[in-house]
Protein backbone atom coordinates (compact mmCIF):
# COMPACT_ATOMS: atom_id res chain seq x y z
CA UNK A 1 0.00 0.00 0.00
CA UNK A 2 2.89 2.37 0.75
CA UNK A 3 4.45 1.80 -2.66
CA UNK A 4 1.10 2.25 -4.43
CA UNK A 5 0.30 5.39 -2.48
CA UNK A 6 3.77 6.88 -2.78
CA UNK A 7 4.61 5.96 -6.37
CA UNK A 8 1.18 5.52 -7.99
CA UNK A 9 0.88 9.10 -9.18
CA UNK A 10 4.37 9.06 -10.67
CA UNK A 11 3.72 5.75 -12.44
CA UNK A 12 0.54 7.12 -14.03
CA UNK A 13 2.34 10.36 -14.92
CA UNK A 14 5.30 8.70 -16.64
CA UNK A 15 3.75 5.58 -18.16
CA UNK A 16 0.49 7.06 -19.43
CA UNK A 17 0.89 10.81 -19.91
CA UNK A 18 4.61 11.27 -20.61
CA UNK A 19 5.13 7.87 -22.27
CA UNK A 20 8.43 7.18 -20.52
CA UNK A 21 9.66 4.47 -18.17
CA UNK A 22 8.44 5.26 -14.63
CA UNK A 23 11.09 6.83 -12.44
CA UNK A 24 10.61 4.25 -9.68
CA UNK A 25 11.75 1.54 -12.13
CA UNK A 26 14.72 3.47 -13.52
CA UNK A 27 16.12 4.79 -10.24
CA UNK A 28 16.50 2.54 -7.19
CA UNK A 29 16.55 5.58 -4.89
CA UNK A 30 12.79 6.05 -5.25
CA UNK A 31 12.16 2.56 -3.89
CA UNK A 32 14.75 3.11 -1.17
CA UNK A 33 12.94 6.24 0.02
CA UNK A 34 9.59 4.38 0.14
CA UNK A 35 11.09 1.45 2.05
CA UNK A 36 12.78 3.91 4.41
CA UNK A 37 9.45 5.62 5.02
CA UNK A 38 7.84 2.28 5.87
CA UNK A 39 10.58 1.48 8.36
CA UNK A 40 10.46 4.95 9.91
CA UNK A 41 6.69 4.86 10.45
CA UNK A 42 6.72 1.35 11.93
CA UNK A 43 9.58 2.25 14.26
CA UNK A 44 8.01 5.54 15.30
CA UNK A 45 4.64 3.94 16.02
CA UNK A 46 6.32 1.41 18.30
CA UNK A 47 8.20 4.10 20.25
CA UNK A 48 5.85 7.10 20.30
CA UNK A 49 2.18 7.71 20.91
CA UNK A 50 -0.28 7.61 18.05
CA UNK A 51 -1.15 11.32 18.08
CA UNK A 52 2.35 12.72 17.36
CA UNK A 53 2.73 10.22 14.52
CA UNK A 54 -0.66 11.19 13.08
CA UNK A 55 0.28 14.88 13.13
CA UNK A 56 3.63 14.12 11.50
CA UNK A 57 1.92 12.10 8.76
CA UNK A 58 -0.60 14.88 8.10
CA UNK A 59 2.16 17.49 7.88
CA UNK A 60 4.25 15.27 5.58
CA UNK A 61 1.24 14.61 3.38
CA UNK A 62 0.48 18.34 3.21
CA UNK A 63 4.05 19.02 2.11
CA UNK A 64 3.83 16.22 -0.45
CA UNK A 65 0.78 17.78 -2.11
CA UNK A 66 2.76 20.77 -3.30
CA UNK A 67 5.89 18.78 -4.09
CA UNK A 68 4.04 16.27 -6.27
CA UNK A 69 1.91 18.95 -7.93
CA UNK A 70 4.87 21.12 -8.86
CA UNK A 71 7.10 18.22 -9.90
CA UNK A 72 4.44 16.68 -12.15
CA UNK A 73 3.69 20.05 -13.72
CA UNK A 74 7.38 20.77 -14.33
CA UNK A 75 7.92 17.33 -15.88
CA UNK A 76 5.06 17.98 -18.28
CA UNK A 77 6.46 21.39 -19.23
CA UNK A 78 9.90 19.86 -19.79
CA UNK A 79 8.24 17.38 -22.17
CA UNK A 80 6.89 20.36 -24.18
CA UNK A 81 3.30 19.75 -23.08
CA UNK A 82 0.71 22.51 -23.16
CA UNK A 83 -0.29 24.44 -20.06
CA UNK A 84 -3.60 22.55 -19.96
CA UNK A 85 -1.79 19.22 -20.18
CA UNK A 86 0.67 20.32 -17.50
CA UNK A 87 -2.22 21.04 -15.12
CA UNK A 88 -3.67 17.56 -15.72
CA UNK A 89 -0.31 15.82 -15.23
CA UNK A 90 0.36 17.85 -12.08
CA UNK A 91 -3.01 16.89 -10.59
CA UNK A 92 -2.54 13.22 -11.49
CA UNK A 93 0.91 13.24 -9.94
CA UNK A 94 -0.54 14.73 -6.75
CA UNK A 95 -3.66 12.59 -6.30
CA UNK A 96 -3.03 9.51 -8.46
CA UNK A 97 -1.35 7.52 -5.70
CA UNK A 98 -4.23 8.15 -3.28
CA UNK A 99 -6.77 7.11 -5.90
CA UNK A 100 -4.88 3.87 -6.62
CA UNK A 101 -4.48 3.11 -2.92
CA UNK A 102 -8.16 3.62 -2.10
CA UNK A 103 -9.20 1.59 -5.16
CA UNK A 104 -6.97 -1.36 -4.25
CA UNK A 105 -8.17 -1.25 -0.62
CA UNK A 106 -11.81 -1.12 -1.70
CA UNK A 107 -12.44 2.22 0.01
CA UNK A 108 -14.36 5.27 -1.13
CA UNK A 109 -12.04 7.39 -3.27
CA UNK A 110 -11.27 10.32 -0.94
CA UNK A 111 -10.28 12.63 -3.78
CA UNK A 112 -13.69 12.23 -5.40
CA UNK A 113 -15.82 13.11 -2.37
CA UNK A 114 -15.97 16.25 -0.19
CA UNK A 115 -12.88 16.44 2.02
CA UNK A 116 -10.27 18.70 3.59
CA UNK A 117 -8.95 20.58 0.56
CA UNK A 118 -6.53 17.95 -0.78
CA UNK A 119 -7.48 18.39 -4.43
CA UNK A 120 -8.05 22.12 -3.96
CA UNK A 121 -4.57 22.55 -2.47
CA UNK A 122 -3.04 20.66 -5.39
CA UNK A 123 -4.94 22.72 -7.97
CA UNK A 124 -4.04 26.04 -6.32
CA UNK A 125 -0.41 24.98 -6.02
CA UNK A 126 -0.26 24.21 -9.74
CA UNK A 127 -1.93 27.53 -10.54
CA UNK A 128 0.52 29.51 -8.40
CA UNK A 129 3.50 27.73 -9.97
CA UNK A 130 2.33 28.25 -13.56
CA UNK A 131 1.42 31.91 -13.04
CA UNK A 132 4.74 32.74 -11.37
CA UNK A 133 7.01 30.70 -13.65
CA UNK A 134 5.26 30.99 -17.02
CA UNK A 135 3.35 34.28 -16.88
CA UNK A 136 5.48 36.40 -14.57
CA UNK A 137 8.80 34.76 -15.55
CA UNK A 138 9.85 34.39 -11.91
CA UNK A 139 12.73 31.99 -11.26
CA UNK A 140 11.50 28.39 -11.32
CA UNK A 141 12.83 27.51 -7.85
CA UNK A 142 11.16 30.54 -6.24
CA UNK A 143 7.88 29.74 -8.00
CA UNK A 144 8.14 26.08 -7.00
CA UNK A 145 8.74 26.70 -3.30
CA UNK A 146 6.03 29.35 -3.19
CA UNK A 147 3.56 26.89 -4.69
CA UNK A 148 4.65 24.11 -2.32
CA UNK A 149 4.25 26.34 0.74
CA UNK A 150 0.86 27.53 -0.53
CA UNK A 151 -0.43 23.97 -0.79
CA UNK A 152 0.98 23.12 2.64
CA UNK A 153 -0.72 26.11 4.28
CA UNK A 154 -4.09 25.42 2.61
CA UNK A 155 -4.07 21.77 3.67
CA UNK A 156 -2.97 22.43 7.26
CA UNK A 157 -5.53 25.23 7.74
CA UNK A 158 -8.25 22.93 6.41
CA UNK A 159 -7.22 20.17 8.85
CA UNK A 160 -6.82 22.56 11.79
CA UNK A 161 -10.22 24.22 11.41
CA UNK A 162 -12.00 21.20 9.88
CA UNK A 163 -12.76 23.05 6.64
CA UNK A 164 -14.23 20.72 4.02
CA UNK A 165 -15.30 21.07 0.45
CA UNK A 166 -18.93 20.51 -0.51
CA UNK A 167 -20.47 18.48 -3.28
CA UNK A 168 -21.69 20.43 -6.32
CA UNK A 169 -24.93 18.45 -6.25
CA UNK A 170 -26.53 15.65 -4.27
CA UNK A 171 -25.57 12.27 -5.66
CA UNK A 172 -27.65 9.14 -5.64
CA UNK A 173 -26.87 5.71 -7.00
CA UNK A 174 -29.48 4.73 -9.64
CA UNK A 175 -28.71 1.04 -9.08
CA UNK A 176 -29.58 1.41 -5.39
CA UNK A 177 -32.97 2.88 -6.32
CA UNK A 178 -33.64 -0.01 -8.71
CA UNK A 179 -32.63 -2.58 -6.10
CA UNK A 180 -34.92 -0.90 -3.57
CA UNK A 181 -37.91 -1.05 -5.92
CA UNK A 182 -37.23 -4.68 -6.86
CA UNK A 183 -36.87 -5.62 -3.20
CA UNK A 184 -40.18 -3.89 -2.41
CA UNK A 185 -41.91 -5.86 -5.12
CA UNK A 186 -40.29 -9.20 -4.27
CA UNK A 187 -40.38 -9.17 -0.46
CA UNK A 188 -44.20 -9.52 -0.12
CA UNK A 189 -44.09 -12.56 -2.41
CA UNK A 190 -41.24 -14.36 -0.64
CA UNK A 191 -43.23 -15.35 2.49
CA UNK A 192 -46.03 -16.71 0.31
CA UNK A 193 -43.57 -18.83 -1.68
CA UNK A 194 -41.93 -20.04 1.53
CA UNK A 195 -45.29 -21.18 2.95
CA UNK A 196 -46.26 -23.28 -0.09
CA UNK A 197 -44.11 -26.38 0.72
CA UNK A 198 -45.29 -26.25 4.34
CA UNK A 199 -48.94 -26.34 3.26
CA UNK A 200 -48.31 -29.32 0.99
CA UNK A 201 -46.50 -31.11 3.81
CA UNK A 202 -49.39 -30.55 6.21
CA UNK A 203 -51.86 -31.85 3.61
CA UNK A 204 -49.82 -35.04 3.11
CA UNK A 205 -49.55 -35.59 6.87
CA UNK A 206 -53.30 -35.15 7.33
CA UNK A 207 -54.04 -37.70 4.54
CA UNK A 208 -51.62 -40.22 6.10
CA UNK A 209 -53.28 -39.85 9.50
CA UNK A 210 -56.67 -40.51 7.98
Amino acid sequence: MTIISGAGGGIIRDAIFLNVQPAIIKDWRYSAVLLGAIAAVLLARSLLRTRPIALLIIATEALGIGLNSVYGTQRALDAKASIYAAVIVGLINAVGGRLMRDTVMGKKRKNLVPGRMYGVAAFVSIGVFLVMSESLNIHTEIAAWTAIITAFVIRMIAVKFDIKTKALMDYYDPSALIVHKVAGAVNPIVPKIARIPMRKKRKVESEESE
